[in-house]
């Protein structure tokens, strides 16, 4: 998936930029094609749909789809980003990541085309818009899962190494505090009670 992308979209400063394109291109045409509605267009009630519609805005719902389309487009790149970032920890499941994004791309971009209707049949389904968009939706809470999978074991990872490399300088650090206390419990002692612990101390290595 990366050779199709461009080296310019491996940059985090233009993804960042695209980010900033997406939130312009989805909600502003979606703002301003509400704001113009005919219809009263309440977005605690209403369902995005209700934009792309042709019966219920039918000055302005190619503004909405437009919209919509190009927000897909611009997310093209974070695709390949999922790939690359995420293949480093766990491949397989990076590659389902970018591929269900890929693919809820894919879907969200078909129903911003397919406008809602119910009388006349697309494909032989009535209602494809709707199946569309629940398809963009499953597909990106999959690429979620995945996405958040890679993260925590990558995590969890980076926390073994960082315990493995500290347990030999605690284990040292133990070593040495174990031999400053005997070092101290010999001072005040005679010279036959220092010649008894060396004897014991001896006896307790060869047992």
């Amino acid at each position: 998936m990366r050779s199709f992308t461009p080296p310019l979209f491996h940059r985090k400063s233009t993804l960042s930029a695209l980010l900033a394109l997406i939130f312009l291109s989805f909600f502003g045409t979606l703002t301003l094609s509400a704001s113009i509605s005919p219809k009263s267009y309440d977005w605690r009630y209403s369902v995005i749909s209700h934009l792309l519609s042709p019966r219920d805005n039918p000055s302005h719902y190619r503004l909405a789809a437009s919209g919509l389309a190009l927000t897909g487009l611009l997310m093209l790149p974070f695709a390949g980003y999922l790939r690359r970032q995420l293949g480093m920890i766990a491949p397989k499941a990076a590659l389902l990541s970018a591929a269900s994004f890929l693919a809820g791309i894919v879907a969200l971009i078909c129903a911003s085309f397919v406008v809602p209707q119910h009388t006349h049949e697309v494909w032989r389904i009535r209602r494809m818009h709707e199946l569309l968009g629940r398809s963009a939706a499953g597909f990106f809470a999959l690429a979620m899962i995945c996405a958040c999978w890679c993260a925590w074991k990558g995590r969890r990872e980076k926390e073994t190494r960082t315990s493995r490399r500290f347990r030999p300088q605690i284990a040292l650090e133990k070593s040495d505090r174990d031999a400053g206390g005997r070092g101290e419990d010999r001072v005040g002692m005679t010279s036959n009670d220092e010649a008894r612990m060396t004897k014991h101390e001896g006896m307790t290595k060869l047992e």
